[in-house]
């Protein structure tokens, strides 16, 4: 499944991302990232399923939205360091594994 996408269905529900990334909560730096209509953001923390009783790391998660709608401009762009929240039309997510030397 390394790479594979998998589309996820969120319905009339929306989505949140959280960043550490200070800049990004800079006026003209948000300015021009709500101009975005598609996004693509990676993990950096690996995520852990249990199988049949067994925890496995199945990979990092990188999200890939289309058609953003977001949801709480007025408040980025008033210098609220909160989650970005929006809806999408497609939303798919996959899972990477680093590759072994």
């Amino acid at each position: 499944m390394d790479g594979k996408e998998i589309r996820s269905d969120i319905g009339n529900g929306a989505v949140q991302l959280t960043y550490d990334d200070i800049n990004l909560y800079k006026k003209e730096n948000m300015r021009m990232y709500l101009k975005r209509k598609n996004l693509i953001e990676s993990t950096n923390f690996p995520v852990k399923e249990i199988l049949h009783g067994t925890e496995i790391n199945i990979g990092f998660a990188k999200l890939r939205a289309e058609g953003i709608e977001f949801l709480n401009t007025k408040q980025l762009l008033n210098g609220n360091k909160i989650p970005v929240q929006f809806k999408c039309r497609e939303l798919w997510i996959s899972y990477h594994r680093k590759k072994s030397n």
